[in-house]
């Protein structure tokens, strides 16, 4: 056997049922059973990973899965029965960010920082907006009406599917989001390069979206659909009560590090994105599934 690879006669004698049932024989003469000690255990663990390294086919990452699952599907099969939600979400992105912007110019404010956190708050607040909207549209009608398996193939899988989904709404969000942002820096005047604003636009978009794709991973569904949006309203109202202490700092943001912060965000969604796309995690879950007791 090369002596690079891991022994894998542990994996072949479990096979053979060596270690598939105990021996009651023993047990009932009072034998001491066999316990897996530490470097065996580890020994049998690195033989299963490269069997099913060697056997398995590498699932494709982010890239290859959006080409592949756009391709193949488009987007009209991708989205089939969920235009009405995408639909609903820009209209209600639309409104929201026509009445910030309409608000914004009508009001007379005190001071420069009652003017400035005028429109910090409403960006950061409304920035998931459109994601917000059409991912929950998207995950109760697909729920409810259980659409999602009639575009499933033999290829691409959900977790493939809501991948794909998921990053075109963030990119389309991201999108609406800059453009709002502008018009409403255009409008307001704050006295803060666009950047700065842009870079807030970016980093409350993707920070909430990582924060919901971590509640759905570990809560039930209408708790995580409540939880991510309530303490994003609740950090709004704290930033806006606190606009007098976090003036000074926000001022003092070099417009680059605000907008790289917003950027590096971004690069962090798409690196969990890739990551829930290969199932990483998942498989190191199965991984830990059944590990027995050390001697």
């Amino acid at each position: 056997m090369n002596d690079f690879e891991p022994d894998v006669r542990p994996i072949l004698m479990a096979m053979r049922g060596a270690d598939a049932e105990p021996d009651t024989g023993a047990v009932a003469a009072g034998e001491r059973m066999p316990v897996w000690d530490e470097a065996e255990y580890g020994q049998r663990e690195r033989s299963i990973r490269m069997i099913r390294r060697k056997g398995l086919e590498k699932r494709p990452g982010l890239v290859r899965t959006l080409v592949g699952v756009i391709r193949s599907l488009g987007l009209r099969n991708l989205l089939f029965g969920l235009w009405d939600c995408v639909f609903i979400g820009l209209i209600a992105s639309i409104v929201i960010w026509a009445a910030i912007i309409g608000g914004v110019s009508q009001t007379h404010w005190l001071n420069r920082t009652d003017r400035l956190f005028g429109l910090v708050v409403p960006v950061f607040v409304c920035s998931p907006a459109l994601f917000l909207v059409v991912h929950f549209l998207v995950v109760v009608k697909e729920r409810n009406l259980n659409t999602l398996n009639l575009i499933r193939t033999c290829r691409w899988s959900f977790r493939q599917i809501a991948t794909v989904r998921m990053f075109l709404f963030g990119m389309v969000s991201m999108m609406v989001s800059s453009l709002a942002t502008v018009l409403l820096v255009r409008t307001a005047n704050p006295g803060l390069p666009t950047m700065i604003i842009l870079g807030i636009c970016f980093s409350s978009l993707f920070l909430f979206s990582l924060l919901q794709m971590w509640a759905e991973g570990h809560l039930h569904t209408v708790p995580a659909m409540v939880l991510v949006p309530a303490l994003w309203i609740l950090a709004g109202l704290v930033i806006q009560l606190m606009r007098s202490e976090i003036a000074p700092y926000l001022m003092a943001i070099p417009p680059i590090l605000s907008l790289a912060t917003g950027l590096t965000l971004l690069a962090v969604f798409l690196v969990v994105l890739h990551r829930y796309c290969t199932g990483d995690r998942l498989e190191k879950r199965v991984e830990n599934l059944g590990r027995p007791v050390m001697a």
